[in-house]
């Protein structure tokens, strides 16, 4: 009996991404915009969506430093709003001619403690990153059947391990990772392909605002190994490579995300004896209580209006 092995050739980045048609949520910063930055100097038309339009101006004109001739755009999308949704994605269709891509990113982070003044922020965080991602989603798919294209989501490597302090956001990152594993198997037939991300601390300005905390100091000085940050370049470029070459998932920084994923149960049971051991966490959680009401997202959600 004659064994045949199929290696699957690697595509270039350059390769795949010159002339496709990506959109991507929350690109006016962190790694949307690098996202958004990359894949324009690689030849991609990129329609940048984002709530904050100064910030999305910065990357529409990095993205156009790169590649002057694109079709690049930006439109202001709330991924707590579908009609939103809905809308950027039709003028995305029209300006772009179709969509190739979509990388569901926009997010926000807040410290949430197990206390009932966190209520109203835990709902908040898991309506902008778990709901803005599905809806995201949902409303693709009809452009995506059509070019037979890629739906990616970002999720986190706390989707796995679950810090204290983050239960949302935890909790969100979870359910897209669910979700986005559900829809993969769905939408195959569809020639839709699924994949979704999952990053350790990065050293983003989310990152940064998000540990911004009375809480969070104790808690990252009793435990020095929560305290390391990743650079984002090489999570972005892993996002890029995943994107071209179809993966389920992809993982930055690779050797530590790329271990803990199939161990998760084994790591959650390591971090909580560590984190337990350290002893900081009751005068941690008293200062998340006293922090509870002043504290904001590190992305500021603007108010919501009824339609």
């Amino acid at each position: 009996m004659r064994i045949r092995l199929s290696v699957r050739r690697r595509v270039s980045l350059v390769e795949f991404y010159k002339g496709k048609r990506v959109v991507i949520t929350g690109a006016g910063k962190g790694i949307g915009r690098l996202l958004a930055i990359l894949l324009s100097r690689y030849g991609a038309h990129v329609a940048i969506l984002d709530i904050n339009l100064p910030k999305m101006l910065e990357t529409f004109r990095a993205c156009k430093d790169v590649f002057p001739d694109s079709r690049t755009f930006f439109v202001h999308c709330d991924v707590r709003s579908m009609e939103d949704i809905v809308h950027a994605l039709t003028i995305a269709d029209e300006q772009l001619g179709g969509i190739d891509v979509v990388v569901a990113n926009a997010g926000t982070a807040m410290q949430t403690a197990a206390h009932i003044d966190y209520l109203a922020a835990g709902e908040m965080i898991m309506d902008v990153n778990y709901g803005g991602a599905n809806r995201v989603a949902l409303a693709s798919i009809p452009y995506l059947e059509a070019s037979k294209g890629s739906l990616f989501a970002v999720s986190s490597l706390a989707a796995a391990v679950n810090g204290p302090f983050l239960a949302a956001y935890n909790a969100a990152k979870a359910a897209i990772e669910a979700a986005f594993n559900a829809y993969r198997i769905e939408l195959e037939h569809l020639g839709i392909h699924v994949g979704v991300a999952y990053f350790d601390k990065l050293d983003t300005d989310m990152t940064e605002d998000g540990f911004d905390t009375e809480a969070a100091r104790i808690l990252l000085e009793g435990n020095p190994f929560l305290q390391h940050k990743y650079p984002v370049e090489p999570a972005v470029l892993a996002l890029a490579h995943g994107i071209a070459n179809s993966h389920w998932h992809i993982v930055s920084p690779s050797l530590k995300v790329g271990f803990i994923l199939p161990f998760r149960m084994v790591a959650q049971v390591v971090a909580t004896y560590k984190i337990r051991k350290s002893g900081v966490l009751p005068a941690a959680r008293e200062a998340a209580i006293r922090e509870a009401k002043s504290l904001q997202p590190t992305t500021k959600q603007p108010q919501m209006t009824e339609k």
